[in-house]
């Protein structure tokens, strides 16, 4: 009896509890990347080296492609794409 109680016990604290915290922490660092979060102060947060958090979370940095628009846009007063064709000309 006291084995069958401590095989629930890891199957319903054991394993899902891992899988919980990894989806917390994938939820965690993809937010605050994706809310503009240094990549440096969230692998600090999540106790990695940047160079392995960009390798995870590339992908949500990469959608920022609006974002990157836009603050050109609002900095340089014309699209990213503009000036960049205006200073290889």
């Amino acid at each position: 009896m006291t084995g069958h109680t401590t095989g629930a016990r890891r199957g319903r604290f054991g394993h899902g509890h891992h899988i919980a915290r990894a989806a917390t922490r994938h939820f965690h660092a993809s937010t605050l990347l994706s809310k503009g979060i240094s990549p440096a102060y969230v692998a600090e947060r999540l106790g990695h080296d940047v160079r392995t958090l960009l390798r995870t979370y590339a992908h949500v940095i990469r959608h920022d492609d609006e974002r990157v628009r836009a603050i050109v846009e609002d900095v340089l007063g014309v699209s990213a794409e503009d000036w960049l064709r205006t200073e290889a000309a």
